[in-house]
């Protein structure tokens, strides 16, 4: 479904930004919002992306829930602030007034009577509260709770993938990226491209397991199966490992795995499968 990404860096950026980016802000913002209604701050509309403005979706309380043209994000929009900074006390007059003419007017539409319109306000369903006239220990807990939204939503991730865990590859097989020519594997005749995927008769998961088997082998043969590309057939490669391997690792000599074809040392004779045991009249044993 997503192919069209594949090999579009630039498009699988943007995807992976928005992806990320959109649900974290979200949260972010959410955060805000309940710290406001658990102190008192009147949030006057949480959107979904920035303005201009494309439909207003719901109301909660005295918050507008809107949907907006920029998808970057989210924001919300206390009593006293703007998008940025507070806002002058005439501003926050008016908005104060907007609001209570507003939920006024669905107090009448909703046909409630007097003594009902009495027990609502008394229950504080129609005051306000700006940012500035919280008290401080409550203007400090709207400010953080964004940033604790996204800790706790990160934790909670982390909890769910721990729990769910990762599934284990069965069956995993190692991927050839290129061979070193006149190494051993060269010579057995393994190509760029080929899929490893069992020595004598047992799969192997990574190359790190692949080489271990090999190492296991001192002065045997080894048989490599392979398949040359994925719809490939199997190919099976005898690989002669030499002697000198046990002989490397019990005395840390150097072995040689594979030569650049140009390099010094192959210009000074040295072949796949050689052993050096002394450098310069140093022994390296």
């Amino acid at each position: 479904m997503l192919d069209f990404l594949v090999g579009n860096d630039l498009l699988s950026a943007i995807v992976a930004f928005a992806l990320v980016l959109i649900p974290a802000v979200i949260i972010h913002e959410l955060g805000h919002l309940f710290a406001a209604k658990a102190v008192g701050i009147t949030i006057l509309e949480f959107g979904i992306g920035f303005p201009p403005r494309l439909v207003k979706l719901f109301r909660w309380g005295e918050t507008e829930f809107t949907l907006n043209l920029l998808p970057l994000g989210g924001f919300v929009r206390p009593l006293g602030e703007d998008f940025v900074k507070p806002v002058a006390d005439e501003t926050v007059q008016k908005d104060r007034e907007a609001l209570a003419e507003r939920i006024a007017s669905e107090n009448a539409a909703s046909r409630l009577s007097p003594q009902e319109q009495d027990e609502v306000a008394a229950r504080g369903l129609q005051k306000t509260m700006s940012v500035n006239e919280a008290r401080p220990l409550g203007r400090i807990f709207f400010m953080a709770a964004g940033a604790f939204a996204n800790f706790a939503s990160a934790f909670v991730l982390f909890v769910i993938v721990a729990m769910v865990g990762v599934p284990e590859i069965v069956g995993g097989r190692v991927n050839v990226i290129s061979v070193e020519p006149n190494s051993l594997l060269a010579q057995a005749g393994l190509q760029d491209g080929d899929i490893i995927e069992q020595v004598n008769g047992e799969p192997v998961l990574s190359s790190g397991e692949f080489f271990d088997r090999l190492d296991q082998l001192p002065g045997e043969e080894a048989v490599v199966l392979v398949r040359r590309g994925e719809l490939g057939d199997p190919v099976e490669l005898n690989v002669s490992i030499p002697a000198t391997l046990q002989q490397a690792e019990d005395r840390s000599f150097i072995r040689v795995m594979g030569i650049v074809e140009g390099a010094p040392a192959d210009n000074a004779g040295i072949e796949p499968g050689d052993l050096i045991v002394n450098f310069d009249d140093t022994i390296l044993a």
